[in-house]
């Protein structure tokens, strides 16, 4: 293969591979957005690891859509974005009113509560972030001493982590604040579970404690083993990455054919190996990529006279045995003779041993010293079958 056209297959090989790996990086990343906080998702941020474990342990849940829930059932509130502030206040007097809401908030909760009639300080809000460097927890209240949690920022937006520093009761935190703990409001319950990213399928694969602790909770508060779901936003990745992924298929689509351009390239470039050919044949594209090399490789090497030498002497002792003639006897002599044997003009050959003679061919192009090859070995083929068809008249 000649070196502008290797160079030219290496760069289109480059492109489509760059564009393979671009594609499917994307891809990933776009998959990881949009399967976040999926109940029906088992990639590693989703959370089908978390419904199956409630289906398993008898917990029957439906999703709603709507304020204010049925006050007959209590609610799981996946704050994956925020809610509008009318949203929010609703939901406060809902739970105000007897409600109980177990908040799972990634970043910032949506139920904050205010501080306290009796804080001195009433522009103080009832939770603030805290950024935490310890990861692992435990628990002084009963039944969840046994119990390590792990918190995880992995998919969080901020290192930070909420705490409320006065709930009523607090599970899991620090002296500044709990991040699991139970508020009462009105005459409702609060239970803020502010680290969603903690319940996700691949955080529970690695600390098994932090389902447990959530199965505790709905366990301690929720009457009954029925309960409303309700999720803030079903794309928290937001809108953009919804709407590409509308246009998957066709995605896949251009990957796919990216793919097959890449296979059918590469078979094209490996598809002579292992396969017998002649090397020299002007029909045969491979043979000349071949051919051309070794006349790169003999001039890089400056032993293109060699070859040449060795090509005529072969040639010439094979036309000397046809026409029964010595060495030594003028070639002018010897073609007349071949002339006569064969019924064909070479004459040629006696112009052929006048170029190869010449300063001006023996260090000539690659280009003529590749012609010169050929020539001198076309009338070698030429002259071995007529010698094997006219073998009874050499006898």
């Amino acid at each position: 293969m000649k070196p502008a056209k290797q160079l030219f297959t290496k760069i289109i090989l480059l492109t489509i591979c760059s564009l393979i790996i671009i594609f499917w990086s994307w891809a990933y990343q776009n998959e990881k957005a949009l399967s976040l906080y999926d109940p029906n998702s088992d990639h590693p941020f989703g959370l089908k690891a978390l419904h199956l474990l409630l289906q398993e342990t008898g917990w029957s849940y439906q999703t709603t859509t709507s304020f204010p829930p049925d006050l007959q059932k209590p609610l799981v509130l996946l704050s994956t974005t925020l809610l509008s502030p009318e949203d929010q206040q609703q939901l406060l007097e809902w739970v105000q009113k007897g409600g109980t809401v177990l908040e799972v908030a990634l970043n910032y909760p949506n139920l904050e509560i205010p501080a306290p009639p009796n804080d001195q300080n009433k522009e103080k809000s009832f939770l603030h972030s805290v950024h935490l460097t310890k990861y692992a927890y435990t628990s002084k209240v009963f039944p969840f001493q046994e119990l390590v949690y792990h918190l995880n920022n992995e998919t969080a937006a901020t290192n930070s982590f909420f705490l409320a520093p006065n709930p009523t009761q607090g599970f899991y935190g620090t002296k500044q604040g709990y991040f699991i703990y139970v508020h009462n409001y009105g005459a409702g319950i609060l239970i803020g579970f502010n680290n969603l990213s903690g319940l996700t399928n691949k955080h529970l694969h690695q600390h098994p404690d932090n389902s447990v602790v959530f199965l505790m909770l709905l366990k301690k508060y929720f009457p009954t083993q029925e309960f409303l779901i309700y999720q803030t936003s079903n794309n928290p990745a937001g809108p953009a990455v919804q709407q590409s992924a509308n246009y998957y298929e066709q995605y896949f689509l251009g990957a796919g054919i990216l793919l097959i351009g890449l296979g059918l390239l590469l078979w094209q470039s490996t598809r002579r190996f292992g396969r017998k050919r002649p090397l020299i044949n002007a029909q045969s594209p491979v043979a000349n990529e071949f051919v051309f090399s070794l006349a790169y490789l003999f001039q890089t090497a400056d032993a293109r006279n060699l070859v040449l030498t060795n090509l005529w002497e072969a040639l010439l002792e094979m036309i000397t045995k046809i026409t029964d003639q010595t060495r030594h006897t003028p070639l002018e002599i010897i073609i007349m003779r071949l002339n006569q044997l064969t019924g064909k003009d070479y004459r040629r050959l006696i112009m052929l041993q006048e170029t190869l003679n010449h300063p001006q061919y023996r260090k000539g192009s690659k280009k003529q010293f590749l012609e010169l090859v050929r020539e001198l070995d076309n009338y070698r083929e030429e002259l071995a079958k007529w010698k094997k068809s006219n073998q009874h008249f050499m006898l």
